[in-house]
């Protein structure tokens, strides 16, 4: 049985040759292009790469059920354009449609990079990337997950080397813009509130960095670990005034 990696870009030069070259062993790989600006065609036609277009949006689930549509294979594994799979996870997976005829999803760990370190604080961060073409519907909301018709799986989190790598290399200033942009799109998914109480908005941003830092040992990543849980309180005090705003 084949498998397809689709992968979605938008101006991805700076990582995509990094993800080609980790996706070559696969039967076909579908780029999903959102018009881009830089050399990603260029870079995906060197790998020979079936490639597709989509409308420019500022965020990827829009172009997640069209991009898989687009692949010949009845399995998909769906990559962003700043991960790399590494070769064990590939053969993993080759072997786990042969063994689990009847599963229609796997759900995988991903160790997060930030600012040039492999975090702690995010693994195993699973995501639902693996999937029966024919069985998976993506809704078109920021940080979806898809809905599949059918067993899901996951991988054990102990297996840290059939984990995908996000090799992240965005700056602050790049994280600090998606921020806006993401709290942007987030907030139209989420019932409007009349009133966000002072104590409310305090509780749920402190949370969220003792959740990161604390719980999920985000203190083991040194400064990085304590950057990555302050944009985090940031990105939920971000939610609060804007739907504060909102409702004005």
């Amino acid at each position: 049985m084949k498998i397809a990696a689709v992968v979605n870009t938008f101006n991805s030069e700076k990582t995509l040759e990094d993800t080609l070259r980790s996706l070559t062993g696969f039967d076909q790989i579908v780029l999903c292009d959102m018009y881009s600006e830089d050399a990603t065609r260029a870079i995906a036609e060197q790998y020979h790469c079936k490639i597709v277009f989509f409308k420019r949006c500022d965020f990827v689930e829009p172009a997640r059920n069209y991009a898989i549509a687009q692949a010949d294979c009845p399995w998909v594994l769906v990559v962003d354009s700043d991960e790399i799979v590494p070769q064990k996870l590939q053969e993993y997976l080759y072997e786990y449609i042969q063994k689990k005829p009847d599963a229609k999803g796997l759900r995988i760990p991903r160790i997060n990079h930030f600012m040039n370190r492999p975090m702690r604080a995010s693994y195993p961060d699973m995501i639902l990337r693996f999937v029966a073409r024919d069985y998976v519907d993506w809704p078109e909301t920021i940080h979806a997950t898809p809905r599949i018709n059918g067993p899901v799986e996951s991988i054990n989190p102990k297996r840290k080397d059939l984990a995908f790598i996000h090799n992240d290399k965005a700056s602050l200033h790049d994280y600090f813009a998606k921020l806006n942009n993401y709290t942007d799109k987030e907030l139209l998914r989420r019932t409007k509130k009349k009133y966000a109480s002072i104590p409310y908005m305090f509780l749920t941003a402190h949370l969220r960095f003792f959740k990161s830092f604390f719980l999920k040992g985000g203190f083991r990543d040194g400064k990085e670990g304590f950057i990555m849980a302050y944009l985090s309180f940031v990105y939920r005090i971000m939610l609060c005034f804007k739907n504060i705003e909102r409702n004005k």
